[in-house]
């Protein structure tokens, strides 16, 4: 049986490898995952049977994040889970130690650049709304640069650690085995964190923000077509909404490690890494169904009705019956 003073489980919670914190991370974590899984593929199911004429460029991506979110949920934060539950990494194997860092990393980058290319695409369609009134034109501006930003992670990647010379030192009391031996190559560690860290995160706060001003800036104009001005507003909350969660779980964790390699200390933020930022970024995916159903209000209504009929049918179902004589 634990017992807990106030000043113990603060402290256990700090202490990344205790008892208690490893307990707390997994409750959250099993919560709020195992229901992401069916909510994403419900999700997925709803936007992709839309019929053609219905189904907007705008989901192309919401889909795309949607199963990025569903693999990472499998392939990553089940790994994470089971680390929380046992303490340690299992299967505890080198192969299973690369693929592991692998998804992790490539789950991160295209989270934060399909999110720079979603939001470029929102300024187009809001505002350029014919640059996609063709065929050939969604192959070329919207189809390929999708293909390009998702081939590239997966070929960087694989030279970055499946197919590196250096040699790991996977320590499997820690998660993801203590991490992959390119963080310690000075040139291919600063080239990651830049271009496929620091730029996106940046892409991210300045694209939104100026897609906001833009629409507030033009919402007089906008509002005379009253559904033009409906599709905007729709869109522009969506986007926001969306990079907001990825910003939230992403961006404390990147302010850590730029200070930490601006100032070369590698000790700044550790006790805030270990109380909130080490995992945060993890969340993104588990809450990105969620926030996904808040903005789908179509299948919010349909999934409540099902829910409440099946209610229903429960309460018929064990009505007691009553005889009279």
């Amino acid at each position: 049986m634990m017992n807990y003073t106030n000043d113990t489980l603060i402290s256990s919670i700090i202490d990344d490898d205790s008892e208690f914190s490893r307990l707390f991370k997994l409750c959250i974590f099993t919560s709020i995952s195992l229901l992401s899984i069916p909510l994403s593929i419900t999700i997925i199911i709803h936007l992709y049977t839309k019929k053609g004429e219905l189904r907007s460029l705008s989901d192309t991506i919401l889909i795309i994040l949607l199963l990025i979110s569903l693999i990472d949920i499998l392939c990553n934060q089940s790994g994470i889970i089971v680390y929380f539950a046992l303490s340690y990494v299992w299967p505890s194997r080198s192969v299973y130690c690369l693929l592991w860092n692998y998804f992790n990393y490539l789950d991160y980058y295209l989270n934060l650049y399909l999110t720079v290319w979603a939001s470029i695409e929102r300024h187009i369609l809001i505002f350029h709304h014919l640059f996609f009134d063709r065929p050939g034109k969604q192959l070329y501006f919207h189809k390929i640069p999708l293909i390009g930003i998702v081939s590239y992670g997966i070929f960087v990647y694989l030279g970055l650690i499946i197919f590196n010379p250096c040699t790991n030192h996977f320590q499997m009391s820690e998660a993801w085995c203590g991490g992959i031996c390119f963080t310690n190559i000075p040139i291919e560690y600063f080239y990651d964190f830049v271009v496929n860290s620091v730029f996106p995160i940046c892409a991210i706060i300045i694209l939104n923000l100026s897609l906001l001003i833009r629409v507030i800036n033009r919402k007089i104009h906008l509002k005379q077509n009253r559904i033009t001005w409906k599709k905007c507003r729709k869109l522009t909350i969506q986007m926001i909404t969306i990079s907001s969660i990825y910003l939230i779980c992403f961006l404390p964790t990147g302010i850590i490690v730029v200070l930490r390699n601006l100032l070369a200390n590698k000790h700044i933020g550790e006790r805030e890494m270990q109380i909130c930022f080490k995992y945060t970024f993890l969340l993104a995916n588990a809450l990105l169904p969620y926030v996904t159903l808040s903005l789908l209000p179509n299948l919010r209504n349909t999934m409540k009705q099902l829910v409440q009929h099946a209610r229903r049918i429960r309460i018929i179902k064990i009505r007691p019956i009553v005889t009279y004589m």
